[in-house]
């Protein structure tokens, strides 16, 4: 049981760790809100990410987890990610060559 503990804990510190030391989209989304709109940027952004993230939970809980797991949904998922993360790339890109 401990172990089993031990290998859980360190599992969740790696992901969390990864997600908080990894720039990423959100990070990148902070930065850009945050200078459009100041302090008050960073809370909203939060407060988003973990309504969408406690909504997945439940979500997953119901049973979405089986349903991500099928390869086909795993790749429209990958590709259109990619197409999203593009596309706010693209419009970084765009806004920061405008101003």
């Amino acid at each position: 049981m401990t172990a089993e503990l031990l290998a859980l804990f360190t599992t969740a510190f790696m992901v969390g760790l990864s997600g908080a030391l990894m720039p990423g989209p959100l990070l990148t989304l902070a930065i850009e809100e945050s200078t459009r709109r100041g302090a008050g940027a960073g809370p909203l952004l939060v407060l988003g990410h973990g309504l969408l993230e406690l909504l997945m939970l439940f979500l997953l809980l119901l049973g979405l987890g089986s349903f991500l797991a099928h390869p086909t949904v795993s790749r429209v998922v990958a590709v259109l990610g990619g197409a999203v993360l593009l596309w706010l790339g693209t419009d970084m890109i765009r806004s920061a060559m405008a101003g």
